[in-house]
């Protein structure tokens, strides 16, 4: 007759076992990683601290571009939000009646100059007269009168040639006018920045008069800033690192960093915007 099998220790060492088993796999599942170094020589940068913000850019000043002389514009180079810079021309008025006027002068002091010419070879043929009626009186074998008066012929062309000359000096000024009025149709912008309003189209006519009519408003490219404090953001950037995209407008300050800890050398500051159209 057979005994009956005792499964007492069999259940025990099965259990013994997935308790063993289930310990290692527990153990091997929470030990702790590995603790590794990243190592590197000491070295000397720039570590960026910077401040992004939305806020308000006022420009610091608007200069107000206007015309000396009257005319129709016949060109536009500049527009609304066009950055600009000083000298850069803008808007033309037509120069064709100042260029008549300009040539009209140019003429008047050539003839001028030719006047002098003409006179001056006066006085040399008078000074001549002059003296051979003197010579004549001399000898006693001309009048006084005769003598008188080609002496006064000679220093009468003498005086005219000074006359010629201020007259020169007459036409030469109201050329140079005429030349800056001539220059006046070209519309220069006066400071470097950027256009913020335009208020004259090609092929309309604009009148200078007491009050110098506008046609820009420019403002220059350094705009003051201002946010409140509770719209700022604070973000570091080390070196070799992308720096975060400005909302608006950015301020930056770079400070100097050392082997162990940072210490301020040097702040710059700027204000950026993200795009020309908000100015």
């Amino acid at each position: 007759m057979n005994k009956p099998r005792n499964w007492l220790p069999i259940v025990v060492i099965t259990a013994a076992l997935a308790i063993a088993i289930g310990a290692a796999l527990w153990w091997i599942a929470l030990r702790p990683a590995p603790i590794s170094y990243v190592t590197a020589p000491v070295t000397r940068g720039d570590v960026a601290t910077t401040i992004t913000a939305s806020g308000v850019i006022n420009p610091v000043i608007t200069v107000q571009v206007g015309t000396y002389v009257s005319g129709t514009i016949v060109s536009l180079t500049c527009d609304f939000n066009t950055r600009v810079h000083k000298g850069q021309l803008c808007a033309k008025i037509d120069p064709a009646p100042y260029q008549i006027i300009v040539d009209e002068d140019a003429a008047d002091l050539a003839n001028a100059k030719a006047q002098i010419v003409k006179d001056q070879a006066n006085v040399v043929y008078t000074k001549l007269a002059s003296g051979r009626a003197a010579l004549l009186l001399s000898e006693d074998s001309g009048s006084r009168d005769a003598a008188d008066t080609t002496l006064d012929a000679y220093k009468q062309a003498v005086a005219l040639v000074g006359v010629d000359a201020a007259v020169i000096q007459q036409r030469a000024a109201i050329l140079k006018a005429a030349q800056i009025n001539l220059n006046y149709t070209n519309i220069v912008s006066p400071v470097d920045g950027t256009v913020v309003t335009r208020d004259i189209t090609a092929g309309q006519t604009v009148a200078a008069s007491l009050q110098t009519p506008t046609l820009f408003s420019s403002r220059p490219i350094s705009p003051r800033c201002r946010s409140t404090p509770a719209s700022a953001s604070r973000t570091s950037q080390a070196p070799g690192k992308a720096r975060p995209p400005a909302s608006r407008w950015m301020r930056s300050r770079t400070r100097r960093s050392g082997a162990a800890s940072p210490r301020s050398d040097s702040r710059r500051s700027a204000c950026r915007m993200s795009s020309p159209t908000t100015w």
